[in-house]
């Protein structure tokens, strides 16, 4: 897993070529011949990379844009904080519920139908979203959102985690996630101000509508065991391996709920800090286009300094930017400069994450497993974030949130010497 040197710059090259297959006439697909794309593709080509990347961006989208929602909910229903809270856990539970019953169907369905389809429906979650105005029902509206745009990232996941380079792959996706969501914190807030709710979520209807033609670019299945890997997969110790899986994959949850405890309500720090909406938002997306650089550095960096080393400093510069926004926010510059630090430190050490639990999996199921400790870390934050907020008083969620980064690495720690003492031993 870790000699993922050769052919990177040709994979970048190639998906280039990728994004021509769906943008128009004179497309990959007309050039290839009608029965090019026939879901035989190898997983490790570039336009199976392409499509796991977007296929899961796309599922993904309403939980990073999720602080332009909550603000939404806030000022123009005039929900309250637990609210608010509650339908931002009730899309990432539906998230959850999606990882978990993957686990049982993403080695046995097509995965072009069964993406095209939770697309649909996940366009229809958004439509409906914006036209009602009552708690319950758009509590059950967004979890069943969450449960579509789940089960789009567990394909997505699943078809990256498959591929021979990992870490650099999910590198690529933080980099995709970031920049569509930049566009996102840009383009919503004068929506948000002239339609309020609806404005939200149309525009998240329609900003997911490229995924009808990315999903039928996925291969119909991923590839387990990797040549590689069928040895380790056939040890007997393999009998362990679900506890294993768990325990490797657990810094993601620890990772992910203090990542959402304090990311659901940045927006309202900003606002209570005195900035404008327009402020805010402009910060937002400002700070998600330089955090994709985090992405970035994971991706050149790839294993040169191991795992620890890269995790040990994204703690340090989380709590810094943390501590920034709860003690030190004094003006736009210095709210935009630690969001800058804070985004790039989520973005960083993810393909560290993912490549812990996959190079620890003997099961094949390690990117549904880790998506299912992101997913049910951002579910439950936000609305047990929610119980620490005092009125417009907002710093709990973010020491809750310091609180989980410490957490995750000290389990991520344990989780990185154990797999070295296996793989020692084995």
């Amino acid at each position: 897993m870790e000699n993922i040197e050769s052919g990177t710059g040709t994979r970048l090259a190639e998906l280039s070529e990728s994004v021509a297959a769906v943008t128009g006439p004179g497309s990959v697909a007309a050039l290839r011949g009608p029965n090019y794309f026939d879901g035989s593709r190898e997983v490790d080509h570039s336009i199976s990379i392409f499509a796991g990347i977007f296929t899961f961006v796309f599922g993904s989208l309403g939980y990073p844009l999720l602080p332009m929602i909550v603000g939404a909910l806030q000022d123009h229903l005039h929900f309250t904080i637990r609210q608010v809270g509650a339908i931002a856990s009730g899309e990432m539970s539906g998230m959850f519920l999606s990882a978990a019953l993957a686990l049982l169907w993403i080695r046995k369905v097509d995965w072009r139908w069964t993406a095209l389809g939770c697309c649909i429906a996940l366009i229809a979650c958004h439509i409906l979203s914006g036209q009602v105005s009552s708690f319950e029902a758009l509590l059950g509206l967004r979890f069943m959102a969450g449960l579509f745009g789940g089960s789009m990232m567990a394909i997505g996941a699943t078809a990256v985690g498959d591929t021979s380079n990992p870490e650099a792959n999910v590198a690529l996706l933080n980099v995709a996630q970031t920049a569509l969501c930049a566009i996102g914190f840009y383009v919503m807030p004068p929506l948000v101000d002239s339609h309020g709710t609806s404005g939200a979520f149309l525009f998240l209807a329609v900003y997911v509508l490229p995924a009808l033609a990315i999903a039928m670019l996925l291969p119909a299945a991923g590839r387990w065991p990797k040549p590689a890997d069928a040895a380790h997969v056939a040890r007997p110790a393999a009998k362990h391996a679900v506890a294993v899986l768990l325990f490797v994959s657990f810094p993601a949850f620890l990772f992910f709920a203090g990542y959402a405890a304090s990311w659901a309500y940045i927006e309202r720090i900003g606002v209570t800090a005195g900035l404008t909406h327009k402020e805010v938002g402009t910060a937002l997306s400002i700070s998600l286009i330089a955090g994709s650089a985090g992405s970035i550095a994971a991706f050149l960096l790839r294993m040169r300094l191991g795992r620890l080393i890269p995790t040990f400093v994204t703690l340090l510069c989380q709590l810094a930017s943390l501590a920034v926004l709860m003690w030190f926010l004094h003006g736009p510059y210095l709210y935009l400069g630690a969001l800058m630090v804070f985004v790039f430190f989520v973005n960083f050490p993810n393909s560290y994450q993912v490549g812990l639990a996959v190079n620890a999996d003997s099961t094949g199921r390690a990117a549904v497993v880790f998506l299912l400790m992101l997913k049910a870390g951002i579910a439950v934050a936000p609305y047990l974030a929610a119980a620490f907020v005092s009125g417009n008083d907002f710093h709990g969620p973010m020491i809750l949130g310091a609180i989980l980064y410490t957490l995750s690495f000290l389990n991520f720690w344990a989780a990185e010497m154990q797999t070295r003492r296996r793989t020692s031993t084995g």
